[in-house]
């Protein structure tokens, strides 16, 4: 075999082995390291890919011409920003980031069967070094992070910036998924479907956490999960369906949440209360430029000067917390329009079968927009790697191949 292929595969086994092994945890650790690690494993798959002769991953023509019109829209909004420079900016952060995490799942996706056994055994690994670290952090008050942030020379409260259990949280709620695809890759055929158990037990594991939103996208995912092993097909349906409906209607949702009184509701829990207050604002923001939206990341201006839930919480901090009210009230129904149907060409590509392979896809999707829609800011980058990356991990370590054919492993083939 030449020297160059056997480079090339060698790097590339190596790259995707130490993502496996570090993503999970970084992300629940270090959150803001995971998109350095995700870079450097995409320049390495890269020049794989070109050493290897093979043409370079690409994803259909359809989803490139949404990716890119979606793209512009968001770069043309700067120039009605409420801060154009800052618009700019997340705009230079994010367009590739998320090119290299969709460049990553699908060379993912192209690995040759005979490595996937290896590396769903480095992912496994890594998640339950994750969940140790978790576990660890929880019972300890943080010390790792505590740690981490004396070596760094921070004040000790300072390590608390350096992670929230909350990130991990959500983390692993998603992660969970891939790792029980890479258990399912190295059981016996008759045991795999038991592999549901892993985020099932993520999610009772989750309680012991403040983050109601990874408990809910975990419990959500394992429900969805279950419904497609007997329905792969209408659960994907619905599950398409049902995410477009949300986004078209969800200021109007947040309207009827507020109407109902759900914000001021003492019986209900005070993180419930503020995002209902949030969504309302957003859905009134909204309203005010319904066609083009206030500019991308636009959010975090919003809110100077308007009422506030209470004495320390704004009516809009940073973000929105749901991810489709963020692209209405910054993008406007254009930007809506253009994401939405960026979004569901992606995910139209979740795998139909073998049952197992379709329930797993369609847990994780479940609980990535659960999450997504109650949590973050879409446009936090080092989030907007974690669903992208575990697609990844999910689809080189097990299940059919997504977008590409697999290649053989030129280490086993024949020279």
């Amino acid at each position: 075999m030449p020297r160059r292929l056997l480079f090339a595969s060698r790097l590339d086994e190596a790259a995707l082995a130490a993502l496996a092994l570090c993503f999970p945890g970084l992300a629940v650790l270090l959150p803001l390291g995971v998109v350095p690690l995700v870079l450097v494993v995409t320049l390495a798959a890269v020049a794989a890919e070109l050493l290897s002769g093979v043409p370079l991953s690409r994803p259909p023509r359809s989803i490139v011409l949404a990716g890119l019109a979606f793209a512009a829209w968001a770069l043309l909004s700067a120039a009605w920003a409420i801060d154009p420079p800052w618009s700019l900016e997340i705009w230079a952060r994010i367009v590739p980031t998320v090119a290299a995490g969709g460049f990553l799942l699908l060379h993912a996706a192209r690995q040759p069967p005979e490595r996937r056994r290896r590396l769903a055994g480095w992912l496994l690994a890594g998640f339950a070094l994750a969940v140790a670290i978790m576990a660890v952090e929880g019972l300890t008050d943080r010390s790792i992070n505590l740690f981490l942030a004396r070596l760094v020379d921070q004040a000790p409260e300072g390590g608390y910036k350096l992670n929230r259990l909350n990130r991990g949280a959500t983390a692993l709620a998603i992660l969970a998924w891939p790792a029980a695809g890479a258990l399912a890759a190295r059981l016996p055929a008759r045991l795999r479907r038991g592999v549901l158990l892993l985020p099932l037990a993520t999610t009772l594991l989750l309680f012991g956490y403040a983050s109601d939103s990874a408990i809910l996208g975990c419990a959500a995912g394992v429900v969805a999960a279950l419904l497609a092993l007997p329905w792969p097909r209408p659960t994907r349906r619905t599950i398409l369906v049902g995410l477009a409906l949300a986004l078209l209607v969800m200021p109007l949702v947040a309207k009827g949440l507020s109407d109902l009184g759900l914000s001021s509701d003492p019986q209900l829990p005070f993180s419930f209360r503020h995002r209902v207050f949030i969504w309302n604002f957003t859905a009134e923001e909204t309203a005010r430029r319904p066609l083009h939206g206030w500019g991308l990341d636009a959010s975090r201006e919003l809110a100077k000067g308007a009422p506030r839930f209470d004495a320390t919480h704004g009516a809009l901090p940073l973000h929105p917390h749901n991810a489709a009210l963020q692209v209405w009230v910054e993008l406007g129904a254009v930007g809506l329009l253009l994401g939405g149907a960026l979004l569901l060409l992606v995910l139209a590509r979740m795998r139909r079968g073998p049952p197992l392979a379709a329930a797993l896809d369609a847990g994780m999707v479940v609980s990535f927009l659960t999450i997504g829609l109650g949590a973050f800011g879409i446009w936090q980058y080092h989030w907007l790697v974690v669903p992208l990356t575990a697609a990844a991990l999910m689809h080189m370590t097990a299940g059919q191949e997504i977008g590409a054919q697999p290649r053989r492993d030129p280490e086993t083939s024949e020279s």
